[in-house]
């Protein structure tokens, strides 16, 4: 018997929770490159509650701030495992 298995190339999630800034819709974006590995595109929408409508800019510069290290920790991960 043969088999085969095909990963993913689209991840996407709504975030369910109180918090006053949550993730409208995100996901992960893979696709491969012509030199054999993977590009990871990562996204989130964000959309501030109550209070949050405040600061949703805010959590939103912060998350493109920590954009590269965040990056950097997930591929640490993978090629650990």
């Amino acid at each position: 018997m043969t088999g085969q298995f095909e990963a993913p190339t689209k991840i996407r999630w709504v975030e369910i929770s109180k918090n006053l800034v949550t993730a409208r819709e995100g996901g992960y974006d893979l696709t491969s490159t012509p030199d054999d590995k993977t590009r990871l595109r990562v996204f989130n929408i964000l959309e501030g509650h109550g209070v949050g409508r405040l600061i949703a800019g805010l959590a939103l510069s912060s998350a493109r701030k920590e954009a590269d290290a965040f990056l950097q920790r997930i591929k640490a991960a993978v090629e650990a495992s």
